[in-house]
């Protein structure tokens, strides 16, 4: 797991997990400072995904989020889970499908 350092009056380490894409853990975090309006993104600099985060959010809690979109865990039980729905769905046009 890499490290993210962010520069707020003071710098900050916070885990955070590599990109899901390409496993580079070499993130960009980018705020512009507005108060309202305001564009922050998460951004690997080795393949260039990049992930907007909510403004509302702590720099931790938008930090996680980038986390929970990276973690392998959590992408692959979300994964499983619409897989899951999916095969239902196909399931049941299957059955009505043969039934004509």
């Amino acid at each position: 797991m890499g490290k993210l350092k962010i520069k707020v009056n003071s710098e900050i380490e916070i885990e955070i997990e590599p990109c899901i894409d390409c496993g580079c853990d070499d993130i960009i975090y980018h705020d512009c400072g507005y108060s309202a309006f305001n564009v922050i993104y998460m951004k690997c600099k080795e393949c260039g995904r990049k992930v907007e985060v909510p403004s509302n959010y702590t720099i931790e809690k938008q930090v996680q989020y980038w986390n929970d979109l990276n973690d392998v865990d959590i992408v692959c039980n979300r994964l499983q889970k619409q897989i899951d729905e999916l095969k239902v769905k196909y399931d049941n046009i299957k059955s009505r499908n043969n039934e004509r």
